[in-house]
């Protein structure tokens, strides 16, 4: 990690309410868990000492609540951008999967499997794919420095996978990332300029979730 490079701290949010009972939050202002309450003190001690550059945001609460303490800690000014927060799901917000195989038959599957499906009222992989390139694009052209990007799981899988080599019509399970809540993935872009050049991203570490079980952030 050079002067000429920019570093993204990519962060998904502590855990949810909804997370907890493993519904679907989309849009809707999920409430911090007791537990995401803890992996939010604990994400944000994590980055105490980081020489961050700056901080962006999903403009979410369950991202806010760590990005606004990362941001007053490293005297920063915390950026919001619309275009990093959930994938909608519409009508299916607040339900679990199990519960949507009757009003809608085999829904899962074409959700994950095809970029052009999305829940009725929701949206689509591709729709997703669209607006997350303009956040990467604000956040690259800004250039060199580090950045703490905190956003949400369906978002940042579809930021990574550009940032990777995948295409615009890449579906929900041709992602091969795993991010759990507030775990920590690492890009470096030696090229900070869009779009992107073929192999510009290096990717340090992926749900990177060690400040969980560990005291100690840096």
């Amino acid at each position: 990690m050079t002067d000429t490079t920019l570093t993204l701290y990519l962060v998904r949010h502590p855990e949810t309410d909804m997370n907890a009972a493993r519904r679907l939050a989309g849009s809707t202002e999920a409430q911090l868990s007791p537990l995401g309450l803890e992996q939010a003190q604990l994400v944000t001690a994590r980055f105490h000492g980081v020489p961050l550059t700056r901080v962006y945001s999903s403009p979410q609460v369950r991202c806010r609540v760590v990005a606004e303490q990362v941001t007053r800690g490293a005297n920063l000014t915390l950026q919001l951008l619309g275009d990093l927060r959930e994938a909608e799901m519409g009508e299916w917000e607040g339900r679990e999967f199990s519960e949507l195989e009757r009003p809608y038959p085999q829904a899962r599957e074409a959700w994950r499997s095809d970029p052009h499906f999305g829940p009725p009222g929701g949206e689509s992989a591709l729709a997703v794919w669209d607006r997350v390139q303009g956040a990467l694009r604000t956040i690259v052209e800004h250039g060199p420095g580090a950045a703490l990007v905190m956003s949400h799981g369906l978002t940042l899988r579809t930021a990574l996978g550009a940032l990777t080599g995948y295409t615009r019509h890449t579906a929900w399970n041709h992602y091969p990332f795993r991010l759990t809540n507030t775990s920590v993935t690492v890009a470096e872009v030696l090229d900070p300029a869009w779009p992107l050049k073929p192999g510009a991203v290096v990717l340090h570490k992926l749900n990177d979730t060690y400040h969980l079980s560990e005291s100690a952030g840096a």
